[in-house]
């Protein structure tokens, strides 16, 4: 009997936690995904002409990656290259067999500290300025992994000024 307790407390852990994650900064995923090279070798992007140009080296910048179900990574890019004074994108990237595709991205600030990670449930914000009047809104987030992009679920006004 006790085997078995010992063997259900070591197993269960695994089988519940290993399906999402939060990584941090993971050179070797960041450079499979094109987003920054690390070592001596030199990664170029994938744009043609006048884009074509060297990835930033992943010691540069952080790079905030969240694994969903093994199969899906939310990236959130941090460095000069991927983000601007009005904020930067968050990419969806879907793993087929050793392959990584982006199926969706989005324009906003996404909240690091905020999430529910185990429902799969994400947060950011997004500056409307097309107007007098100044607004953010806060956006909750999940996949939609029927049409493998981002599910917007609610959008509330955070700040108006």
């Amino acid at each position: 009997m006790k085997k078995i307790s010992f063997l259900i407390l070591i197993i269960i852990p695994f089988i519940s936690s290993g399906q999402n994650k939060y990584i941090l900064n993971d050179s070797v995923l960041m450079q499979k995904l094109k987003f920054c090279y690390y070592g001596d070798t030199v990664v170029y992007n994938d744009l043609t002409d006048e884009f074509y140009s060297p990835l930033p080296k992943c010691s540069n910048g952080t790079y905030h990656t969240f694994m969903i179900d093994s199969n899906y990574f939310i990236v959130y890019p941090e460095t000069w290259e991927w983000t601007g004074s009005g904020g930067g994108n968050f990419f969806l990237y879907k793993r087929e067999n050793s392959d990584f595709k982006m199926v969706d991205a989005i324009w906003g600030d996404l909240d690091l500290k905020k999430h529910e990670l185990e429902s799969n449930i994400f947060y950011y914000y997004k500056r409307d300025i097309s107007t007098e009047i100044r607004k953010i809104y806060k956006y909750e987030f999940t996949i939609d992994k029927e049409k493998d992009k981002f599910l917007i679920l609610n959008k509330t006004l955070f700040e108006a000024y």
